[in-house]
């Protein structure tokens, strides 16, 4: 009778300890699933912001060719000018060499 008990009891003390570990588990494998649909979500946006980097330099390294481009071609336009101005300058001055023969021949005449 006594070890019948004796017997019982353990038996109740075993089935409230598995009872708790199945409510430990049934809690850590909540616990994993919300860890695993977090890292799915982490992992989506990872790779969203990842594609937005590669983007990011390649509009950066676009701008940056771009720019280089654009300070050629000023470079160009500012030679240009000044050959421009070198040109105007020469016929100014011709210009002038010509009055003054005018004027030379005006005088002599």
């Amino acid at each position: 009778q006594e070890y019948n008990t004796s017997l019982q009891q353990y038996n109740t003390k075993l089935q409230t300890e598995l009872s708790t570990a199945n409510e430990t588990l049934k809690r850590v494998e909540s616990e994993k699933a919300a860890f695993v649909e977090n890292l799915s979500t982490l992992r989506g946006q990872y790779s969203s912001l990842h594609d937005q980097l590669t983007s990011s330099r390649a509009s950066q390294e676009d701008a940056a060719k771009q720019k280089e481009a654009f300070v050629s071609e000023v470079g160009c336009l500012r030679m240009e000018l000044r050959q421009a101005r070198d040109e105007r300058d020469r016929q100014l001055s011709h210009v002038r060499a010509l009055t003054e023969e005018v004027a030379k021949y005006k005088e002599y005449t």
